[in-house]
């Protein structure tokens, strides 16, 4: 950004001078003296307002990020919290980024809360009725596995 920032300073600079140049005659020392006094303060100002700039395009990055970064690390933990079948707290900081996404994570945790509870109840059922056909079991069994809880919670507890 600082270098773009500088070919575009130095490229107006001397474009803005040589256009002054060609109207007036060379050959004026008044006019000389002008154009090199100018260079030399024109320097300090543009990398002045180049590491001012770049000082906010900085500044502006780090708030950026800490509003992405930090929510996708929660979101992450979240995810963890919910692969280890904990009931996370699904907030973020006010102003964060990244809502949308918890939102839709907070409906489909609690879409997937609700198929399992019914998974288990219907296991919960299994074992207390007896099924002749062996496929069935099998299957129920590998619901079972798969849930890697055996029995259904509690009203009121959390899965």
């Amino acid at each position: 950004m600082a270098l773009g920032t500088g070919v575009v300073s130095v490229a107006t600079f001397y474009n803005v001078w040589e256009s002054i140049l060609q109207e007036v005659v060379s050959s004026n020392e008044l006019v000389t003296q002008i154009y090199h006094l100018s260079w030399k303060r024109f320097i300090p100002v543009s990398i002045s307002l180049t590491l001012v700039m770049a000082a906010l395009a900085c500044l502006g990055m780090i708030i950026l990020s800490h509003k992405v970064a930090g929510p996708a690390y929660r979101i992450a933990n979240i995810l963890k919290e919910l692969q280890e079948g904990r009931q996370p707290d699904f907030k973020l900081r006010k102003g964060d980024a990244l809502y949308p996404v918890l939102e839709e994570l907070k409906t489909f945790a609690q879409q997937q809360d609700a198929i399992t509870k019914a998974a288990l109840r219907v296991i919960a059922n299994w074992r207390n009725t007896e099924i002749k056909d062996i496929s069935f079991n099998l299957s129920l069994k590998e619901l079972e596995t798969c849930l890697g809880r055996g029995q259904p919670p509690e009203e009121g507890q959390k899965s």
